[in-house]
């Protein structure tokens, strides 16, 4: 089968090359800085920089603070001193740098990633729109993809001391990135890991006291898994409780839906013998990070650069039939390309957003990442 012509753009050299590529993410970064400075929407941005200054400040971190931002805030105390460097600048430049970090971080991360070079360039401008979207909205999801690799490239180093760090570390700030641990079945030192987990969880729960007192900071978590609750019993946006809640069965459970995904999940591990392949891993990999999003009652459409930089690694690690380029050429379409202009105003918000099917391509793809994890030969090779 004839390479589709994403995939002959990306064999030019220049699309290849390292500096070139990362020119272009900064260049739509700082675009997509500009473009929310000239709008006056930093309302995302705010909702982290007071995060510090709320904590600080002995304040409720999950109030509602309608003078200052819309919405709720739904990240950890400890995001607070990740966001300080950012929130003590002048809001023009903590912007730029904030989304500028985001870059870099997910850039570093993807350039560690054990493919080939074409595969990597892959990688990089599959998940360029996905990044656009994240970058306009001034989220933080680049960061968090960052975090997922750079655990997964510490237990490929054989390093689980700091495996724990990068969990504990994107934890603290959203919860659900302690799915990392799911990794540790796969690789030795496990008692060690173990270990390191107890010990960076403590450092990290406690690092929040600099500021604030043990009482107020006990309160701070209770608050924030509160908030966490209430996002999962009625937040059910882009998801595949989405999917399904506005679609065909409005009252089902989130919880029964997250139940049966992570039965559905760790039914892989019954493929032991395969923990060692490097395929099997890199689908795993997949798995984690797309599983992070369509399960997530709260998942957004910037969201989405997680879930597709794990659709780009199962690409470059899967045959390239009929089936898989279909896949991938409906995910970029309908998940990429569906909050753009490209598709008509009725379309993205009566049909699209509606019913949620930002959702559908991916959902389907990590079902074939499942399918391959459990049953197809994870020995051949085609990072």
């Amino acid at each position: 089968m004839k390479e589709n012509s994403l995939i002959k753009f990306i064999n030019k050299p220049i699309f290849q090359d390292k500096r070139f590529i990362l020119f272009v993410f900064i260049l739509f970064s700082t675009i997509a800085v500009v473009q929310q400075l000239l709008l006056g929407q930093l309302n995302n941005y705010y909702i982290f920089k007071y995060v510090y200054y709320h904590l600080i400040e002995y304040k409720d971190l999950y109030s509602h603070y309608p003078a200052e931002y819309i919405d709720s805030n739904y990240y950890g105390p400890f995001f607070g001193l990740v966001i300080a460097p950012f929130a003590l600048l002048p809001d023009w430049l903590g912007v730029l740098f904030w989304n500028l970090f985001n870059t870099v971080m997910l850039f570093y991360a993807i350039s560690k990633l054990p493919v080939s070079d074409k595969n990597r360039a892959f990688i990089y401008w599959f998940v360029l729109i996905e990044f656009m979207t994240s970058e306009q909205n001034l989220q933080s999801n680049p960061f968090i993809t960052a975090l997922f690799l750079f655990t997964f490239l510490m237990f490929e180093e054989e390093k689980p001391f700091w495996a724990a760090f990068f969990i504990a570390l994107g934890g603290f700030i959203k919860l659900y990135l302690f799915l990392g641990v799911a990794f540790f079945l796969l690789y030795p030192k496990k008692g060690k890991f173990l270990l390191s987990m107890v010990f960076w969880s403590v450092i990290m729960f406690a690092l929040p006291m600099l500021f604030v007192s043990p009482h107020q900071l006990i309160l701070d978590y209770e608050q924030f898994y509160s908030s966490l609750v209430l996002k999962v019993a009625t937040n059910h946006q882009i998801s595949l409780t989405g999917l399904i809640k506005f679609n065909f069965y409005p009252e089902i459970s989130s919880y029964y839906i997250m139940g049966i995904g992570v039965i559905i999940f760790i039914s892989v591990y019954l493929r032991k013998q395969a923990f060692k392949q490097k395929t099997f891993k890199l689908l795993f990999l997949a798995s984690v990070l797309i599983w992070s999003v369509i399960f997530s009652p709260g998942a957004e459409s910037p969201t989405y650069i997680i879930a597709m930089t794990g659709v780009a690694i199962w690409f470059v690690v899967s045959e390239k039939n009929a089936l898989n380029i279909g896949l991938l050429v409906f995910a970029f379409i309908l998940t990429s390309l569906s909050p753009t202009d490209i598709f008509p105003h009725y379309v993205r918000y009566e049909i699209i957003q509606a019913h949620a099917l930002k959702a559908l391509p991916v959902v389907l793809i990590w079902f074939k990442v499942i399918y391959q994890l459990l049953f197809y030969d994870t020995t051949k090779e085609y990072a």
